[in-house]
């Protein structure tokens, strides 16, 4: 059985990925020419890498169209789902960007001054990717 969850409108070539970041952040970026992951459990925003309720809903429904599976064997198993993830907060690491078509005010206030504003098209984006023009860097850098 095919899971079946609603993932958003499709991606158009012409919008723009944003990364906010302080200046710290960004000499990094320059000095080590590498992307910074953050582990999913420190950042400070709660519900960053959390299952969101439609998400779940979603999960219970599937879940529930097993054969033999009880409603409570469902919930259980969407429960231990998503203490999972909870748990694996720790070991998955992640960098924050924004799709969107103009520059997010709120974003400017999470980080301090001064604040860099990094705009790509998906399409550079993609590019920069393909050709390794940005190496991975995980949570012991400095600067993140």
């Amino acid at each position: 059985m095919i899971l079946d969850i609603p993932t958003g409108p499709s991606i158009d070539n012409t919008e723009t990925i944003w990364r906010y970041m302080d200046f710290a952040s960004f000499y990094s970026l320059l000095l080590t020419k590498g992307l910074f992951f953050k582990r999913l459990d420190k950042y400070t925003d709660e519900y960053e890498g959390t299952i969101p309720d439609e998400t779940r809903e979603a999960l219970l429904k599937h879940r529930s169209g097993f054969p033999f599976t009880t409603h409570q064997e469902a919930n259980d198993w969407v429960n231990n789902y998503i203490a999972n993830v909870e748990t694996y907060k720790v070991g998955t690491l992640s960098n924050s960007w924004i799709l969107s078509k103009a520059e997010n005010y709120a974003m400017w206030k999470i980080y301090p001054s001064p604040n860099i504003l990094l705009p790509f098209s998906l399409p550079m984006m993609i590019l920069c990717t393909m050709n390794n023009s940005f190496s991975l860097l995980n949570e012991g850098m400095p600067g993140g």
